[in-house]
């Protein structure tokens, strides 16, 4: 922020707070409204009973309704103003100073059109309407130009009056009323400052106190963050199921942001698209309508936040353009209004999906919020990165990496299983020992590159000829076994290794090279050739050895003679 926004902004604050300090001085002046004309009555009314007889009693009678008058006036005033939700502060404060001249004016009446001749009546009178401005200094401390107002217009004209009696005694008494009026401006001024002083400590105080309150609350919501986060991280080195971290992830900012729901959206592997991830709280329809939203510059909150890498606050979805092309489908049919989206990135930065929570109200967050929001979301990356990992290392703890078959450790198991099912079932299983022949050739001549394309190709082409319930895996260097399940029948074992063999002989492109390469197919069967997994593989590979005696691309039975029992593959 520049230093002219600063200023501007502590110009726009200081406006505020005198703004503030007026309206709860003219709070406290129309509050003691209601006090000041109940004591007017007082004197008023001693004044009508005490100069009755000493007054023309049309005079004494115009003068006391023209009190009530006034007096109703300004109680009207103070109705009004209580009614009023945000009232204008310089109307009414214009308005007050006016009343207040107004009320002043019936004692200045008092004060010259009342005046009896009779000295004696004539100071106490003055001494009357001395104590009503007195009053009056107190009552309006809070308003300064109100009492000026009221105290000109009461004390002045029988000041001038008596001014102009032009007698000794009658200038006497006007200097001691201009005297006075001047010792009341004084002690009004003060009364005023301090009135003042006060109401700005106590507005300090509260504001003060807000704010104490405020941060307390931030304090609390913020520490009932950090545990709800070490929660989740809790299940998450405790390898909690994945779809249950999720569900706790937007359980967790459900319960820190009452009357709010959240999702959580992945991307997919080509980062285009987002997919529901978890989104328990959301409308399962609603779920169905963001399946697969594409990210864009204007794809909602989620979709925008994964496009531009940033957190989208909309707090009114009916309004932002971001919103225009989904609006009003979901105002309409899910009640949905606000939505916070802020994306899930990895260690690296990138955008692994969204993390969001909507509302059915308009609503904007604010900073603990917000930062609350974004702490989920990195947990909730740190979780998909661990679990992204587990799942990389439990793929190699059982697959070959480069042609993503099954490895030997992952064959164990499967053998394991065949030979628990054959045993209890009678039912037999085959091993295929495959040897490709030629590779060392392709990988001292093109490079291991070309050689990993070669295996690669090959694996794939293993698994697409397989049925559902056989194992493929690559046993080590250019070695593959094949698991056939429920089979022992020699042909139809003979007739699957010609097929893969064919498979295999097919042409492999690398840039500009095609290379063709054989196989020799060494065969044992379970529990005929052996009863033991271990040995049953070492006859399988001494079978293929045999193959590779006889001219390689051969098929080889352990324990039957190779040229009956085998056949070369005719190209």
């Amino acid at each position: 922020m520049s230093n002219d926004d600063e200023l501007a902004e502590t110009k726009t604050r200081s406006r505020s707070s005198e703004e503030s300090l007026a309206m709860d001085a003219l709070r406290f002046a129309f509050g003691d409204l209601r006090v000041s004309l109940l004591v007017g009555l007082l004197p008023a009314s001693l004044v009508f009973i005490g100069l009755w007889p000493f007054v023309e009693h049309e005079r004494i009678v115009i003068w006391f309704a023209y009190f009530l008058l006034i007096s109703a006036f300004r109680y009207h005033d103070l109705v009004s103003f209580q009614k009023q939700a945000e009232p204008d502060v310089t109307a009414w404060r214009a308005r007050f100073v006016f009343a207040a001249a107004m009320g002043g004016s019936v004692w200045g009446l008092c004060g010259t059109w009342l005046m009896p001749e009779d000295w004696n009546l004539q100071v106490l009178l003055l001494f009357c309407i001395s104590g009503v401005v007195f009053w009056a200094a107190r009552s309006m401390a809070s308003v300064a130009p109100a009492f000026a107002a009221f105290m000109g217009m009461a004390l002045l004209p029988p000041a001038i009056l008596f001014l102009l009696e032009a007698d000794r005694v009658h200038a006497v008494a006007s200097l001691m009323i201009m005297g006075y009026c001047l010792g009341l401006t004084i002690l009004s001024l003060k009364f005023s400052e301090e009135f003042h002083t006060i109401l700005k400590l106590r507005t300090e105080n509260a504001e003060l106190v807000e704010s104490l309150q405020y941060e307390n609350k931030q304090h609390r919501f913020h520490a009932r963050a950090v545990d709800e986060e070490n929660r989740i991280l809790e299940h998450i080195l405790c390898d909690t199921p994945r779809d249950v971290v999720l569900e706790e992830l937007n359980r967790t900012i459900e319960k820190l942001l009452p009357g709010s729901a959240s999702s959580i959206l992945l991307l997919d592997e080509d980062s285009r698209r987002l997919h529901v991830a978890s989104a328990p709280s959301l409308p399962q329809a609603y779920n169905a309508a963001v399946e697969g939203l594409e990210i864009g510059p204007n794809a909602g909150s989620c979709g925008t936040a994964a496009y531009r890498n940033a957190t989208v606050v909309v707090s009114d979805i009916e309004s932002d353009p971001l919103w225009r092309n989904y609006s009003e489908q979901v105002i309409r049919q899910f009640g949905l209004r606000a939505c916070w989206s802020t994306p899930i990135r990895g260690r690296d930065g990138q955008v692994l999906g969204t993390f969001a929570v909507y509302f059915r109200e308009v609503r904007k967050p604010d900073a603990e919020q917000l930062n609350v929001l974004k702490a989920l979301a990195n947990v909730t990356g740190m979780a998909i990165e661990r679990w992204e990992m587990q799942n990389e290392l439990e793929f190699l703890a059982h697959y070959d990496k480069l042609t993503g078959l099954p490895n030997r450790a992952l064959l164990k198991e499967r053998l394991e299983f065949a030979e628990a099912m054959s045993k209890r079932r009678r039912t037999p299983f085959t091993l295929l020992f495959i040897d490709l022949d030629g590779f060392k050739n392709i990988n001292d001549e093109h490079g291991h590159e070309a050689g990993d394309r070669v295996l690669e190709a090959i694996g794939g082409r293993l698994l697409r000829n397989l049925r559902r319930i056989d194992t493929a895996c690559r046993f080590g260097g250019d070695e593959f076994i094949v698991l056939l399940a429920d089979t022992d029948n020699p042909e139809d074992i003979r007739q699957i290794a010609l097929k893969l063999m064919r498979e295999i002989r097919k042409p492999i492109e690398f840039h500009e090279h095609r290379f063709r390469i054989g196989a020799s197919i060494g065969v044992a069967r379970f529990p005929r050739d052996s009863d033991n997994t271990e040995q049953l593989i070492r006859r399988a590979d001494a079978a293929m050895y045999e193959a590779k005696k006889a001219g390689c691309n051969r098929i080889a039975f352990h324990g039957e003679s190779l040229q009956p029992a085998s056949r070369s593959l005719q190209d």
